[in-house]
């Protein structure tokens, strides 16, 4: 199962492969509401934000097999929900997983790291919140399993893939 993967905070040699992940889901699924792709000096300038204003990045990294390279399959980091000072207890919450390794509690894994790492800042974050494409019912299931309670749904409010997309917005008090 998951005993072939590590997890740890994620580094400028991360980077290559959660663009390849990050772009896989932007052609191919509303898991993100972005529709251009990016690249490691994106990503890099994204890592640094993070780092820069102390919000907590961890990868998922398989096990080299056979002499391999190890690979970086997925991440989970917070973010800034929104720019006004009274919203600085509350973060964003994204966890991307490769879809070649789906379905292994990868996902669960990473993100308790994050949330751990969220409530020893208890001071600096109070709540958590997931956007979610309500069309993904595996995504918001997910969500809601990790303790996230669903506090209303946002209609139209996305179009990608020339689909008006709904949104939930999951919330978790830590």
């Amino acid at each position: 199962m998951s005993e072939a993967f590590s997890f740890r905070p994620a580094v400028d040699e991360d980077l290559a492969d959660l663009a390849d992940i990050l772009n896989n889901e932007i052609r191919t699924s509303t898991c993100t509401f972005r529709k251009s792709t990016v690249d490691i000096a994106d990503r890099r300038a994204w890592l640094a934000d993070l780092q820069l204003s102390g919000y907590p990045c961890f990868v998922i990294v398989q096990s080299p097999i056979e002499g391999g390279q190890r690979r970086t399959v997925g991440w989970c980091n917070l973010g800034r929900y929104r720019p006004a000072e009274a919203y600085d207890a509350t973060t964003e919450v994204s966890l991307y997983v490769h879809q070649d390794f789906r379905g292994q509690g990868l996902g669960s894994r990473v993100l308790e790291l994050v949330l751990a790492e969220a409530r020893a800042n208890g001071r600096r974050f109070r709540t958590l919140i997931a956007m979610v494409a309500m069309e993904n019912r595996l995504n918001a299931r997910f969500w809601e399993r990790q303790g996230f309670t669903l506090l209303g749904v946002m209609k139209d409010v996305g179009n990608k893939f020339d689909r008006w997309l709904d949104v939930g917005l999951y919330q978790l008090l830590l």
